[in-house]
């Protein structure tokens, strides 16, 4: 007979490394049988074929069965239910709760969870020889980029969310995995088509959004699309505005917060907020209000918290929302050209901007800016940073943004860490 787990398989030697009692599968150096108790060599033995057990386990700390009497741990990793007593001593043991689930989270911890839109971003590259323009369809999607950003720094990601069966989502879902997000959260969806965008840059530098999305294949995640492991596997768990525009990826995202908060998992949130895509801008300063409610930092642009409080002055409209959402643990205020900002209730600290002479377009940016503060909270966690801290981590993030400003197509260009790093050292060196 051959008993098999983990990958592994081995030989069983009827009356040797089988329990006489229950025959289940004896380690070599197990003095008593782990499913029943009955201790080697004693028992009826009689011929069993249903070989289930399997002992080979993760490290000590990771295990589920622990022997309250001599201190011996083991992991089982069929029979959970089924084992009782300790191959060492022979008494009864507890099964740690939820053992298995929490060495399943271990082993696929995840640094950052992202959940949102996935999209193609037509964006326009040039004039063809009869005048008009060329559109490239470069991978977009706010979350993704953070989450693009977050891998180019060595974290480990995955994205939730839904793109169509269809040339652009295959391109999509391809490229996820081209630059390193994981993929286990992406769903196809057989019946609606992949959200576009048009993007248009207008003679200020600021672009102009035209969505395809009546409905987008991103609307359409659902509660069941969304894996409870794979939410509860984040340190971070990072989503936006856009995933709250309808049903059914609205539930969705409740659903996903909604463990996220059970969890103690740091919420980060950045509204995005995209006037086309809302019934109303009723309706979406009622989600971004949720969103605020649920998150521990919050990014968010200078003419969007102008717009959310009505209040044109900066630091006035960030104590409003610190009254307004007391669990917010950190805002960090994205202003273009003017640099950002980041608040917490006792002190606050603004850095200009690194400026390109080269700038091609702003698509990104913002997404890139947040990237590089959830590294920062991802290397010295989320803690109440003194005013040296907040310079480093603004410092970092307004140069990792302004370097995709030169580079087309956000998503699959975000800068190295190095090139970041030599970017910042020109300012110390100035």
């Amino acid at each position: 007979y051959m008993i098999f787990g983990r990958g592994k398989g081995k030989l069983v030697i009827p009356g040797k490394n089988q329990c006489g009692n229950c025959h289940a599968f004896l380690e070599e150096d197990d003095e008593y049988c782990r499913k029943c108790g009955t201790k080697r060599g004693e028992g009826d033995f009689l011929p069993y074929e249903n070989y289930e057990t399997c002992v080979y386990g993760p490290p000590p700390e990771e295990r589920d069965h622990i022997c309250e009497n001599c201190g011996f741990s083991w992991t089982n990793c069929v029979m959970l239910d089924k084992e009782r007593y300790c191959p060492k001593c022979g008494k009864p043991v507890k099964v740690v709760e939820k053992g298995r689930e929490r060495m399943k989270r271990k082993i696929i911890q995840n640094d950052v969870v992202a959940l949102g839109e996935l999209l193609i971003d037509f964006t326009e590259n040039g004039t063809s020889a009869q005048g008009n323009p060329l559109m490239e369809a470069n991978p977009g999607g706010a979350p993704c980029n953070v989450l693009a950003m977050l891998t180019k720094l060595g974290h480990k990601t995955t994205f939730v969310g839904k793109v169509g069966e269809d040339v652009f989502g295959y391109q999509l879902k391809d490229v996820l995995e081209e630059v390193g997000i994981g993929t286990k959260g992406l769903k196809l969806d057989a019946e609606v088509h992949t959200t576009l965008a048009i993007v248009h840059k207008l003679p200020n530098g600021d672009r102009d959004f035209s969505f395809y999305r009546n409905p987008g294949a991103d609307m359409m995640l659902s509660e069941e699309d969304v894996d409870e492991e794979l939410i509860k596997s984040a340190k971070i768990f990072h989503f936006g505005s856009l995933s709250m525009t309808s049903e059914p990826v609205k539930s969705a995202t409740m659903k996903a917060l909604g463990i996220a908060k059970d969890e103690g998992i740091i919420i980060s949130f950045d509204p995005n907020l995209r006037e086309p895509l809302w019934p109303s801008l009723e309706d979406a300063k009622r989600e971004i209000a949720f969103g605020m409610s649920m998150c521990d930092i919050l990014k968010i642009s200078d003419n969007e918290i102008t717009w959310f409080t009505g209040i044109d002055d900066y630091d006035e409209a960030v104590v409003k929302l610190f009254e307004d959402y007391p669990d917010i643990r950190m805002i960090l205020l994205s202003k273009g050209p003017e640099g950002s900002c980041c608040y917490q209730k006792e002190r606050h600290v603004t850095v200009k901007p690194f400026l390109q002479e080269n700038t091609i377009e702003t698509t990104g940016a913002g997404d890139t800016f947040c990237a590089g503060v959830l590294h920062y909270v991802l290397e010295h966690g989320l803690k109440d940073y003194d005013e040296s801290e907040m310079t480093d981590m603004l410092t970092f993030a307004n140069a990792a943004a302004s370097i995709i400003t030169t580079k087309r197509g956000a998503l699959r260009v975000m800068p190295e860490a190095e090139e970041v790093e030599a970017l910042v050292a020109t300012r110390q060196t100035d």
